[in-house]
């Protein structure tokens, strides 16, 4: 008696595993984990304490929004004047979602503070739809005089963490469908009294076959006050993730690549509209 692997049963498996998968799914992360900072003394006979802190308060804000053809859903918050404060936003629809949160103690010692922005969406290949998700974190956000701490006399601030960005998707793009997704953080700090830069780490997925990109990566940056008097700088910090599928056009056209920066910018216009009513609420009072 014979025995063997049925010829038709193979050859349905060979197909199975060679044809694309009928969803196109995309995921999008960005973490900063792990974050706090080191005091230095410069002159400890001085009798001075090393020490930091903020003396204008950056909003802590969160944004999570969901597009679906014409379908929007968007939430943002703000905790006023607390930097670094613990906040969870989520948002879902059917196959798609997003999520930013943030939480831990931010101080001098070994870091302690977390935040995470992520999303996840599920298309199906053939569906003649727009959907994506964005979420936007800001532990302390730096703009218009914002995020600015005082450090005392002769002190050195070590500031560190750590980044890892993940952007991923189940298939490539093909003439019925264009996928994006992007996944970042970006720092703007001061090294010195009345200096300061910007460094931004991250990944992106546009068009072409690649499906998966990630990076991890150590952060340290230093402050110093070398005066005799206290010293200022700014921290801002914005951890973002993205994702979109598309519709493409027909054969033989040229589908064009969605920028994952779009839903960005709208919700990083979120947080803005947040803190500006923030500040409002605080000359208000």
């Amino acid at each position: 008696m014979k025995t063997g692997f049925p010829l038709p049963l193979l050859a349905a498996l060979v197909m199975a595993a060679a044809w694309p998968s009928a969803h196109a799914d995309i995921s999008a992360r960005a973490r900063l984990d792990n974050f706090g900072y080191r005091l230095v003394d410069l002159r400890p006979r001085d009798g001075m304490a090393p020490a930091l802190r903020f003396v204008r308060g950056g909003d802590s804000s969160a944004s999570v929004g969901l597009t679906e053809g014409s379908r929007e859903e968007f939430e943002s918050r703000s905790n006023g004047l607390s930097n670094f404060a613990p906040m969870v936003l989520r948002s879902d629809l059917p196959g798609l979602h997003a999520e930013a949160r943030m939480g831990g103690v931010f101080g001098a010692g070994p870091g302690r503070f977390s935040a995470v922005a992520s999303g996840f969406l599920r298309s199906r290949a053939a569906e003649d739809v727009e959907r994506g998700f964005g979420a936007l974190l800001q532990p302390s956000f730096e703009s218009y005089g914002d995020g600015l701490f005082e450090v005392t006399p002769f002190t050195r601030v070590v500031f560190s963490g750590v980044v890892t960005t993940d952007v991923r998707r189940t298939v490539a793009d093909s003439a019925s469908f264009v996928q994006t997704a992007q996944a970042s953080v970006h720092l703007t700090y001061s090294t010195q009294p009345g200096w300061s830069e910007r460094r931004e780490y991250g990944v992106e997925l546009a068009g072409g076959a690649e499906r998966h990109r990630r990076l991890r990566q150590s952060v340290s940056f230093t402050f110093e006050n070398a005066g005799s008097s206290v010293g200022n700088g700014v921290l801002g910090i914005q951890v973002l993730a993205t994702g979109q599928v598309s519709p493409g056009l027909m054969p033989g056209a040229l589908a064009p690549v969605p920028e994952p920066a779009t839903l960005a910018l709208l919700l990083c216009g979120l947080g803005v509209v947040a803190g500006a009513a923030a500040r409002g609420r605080r000359r208000g009072a």
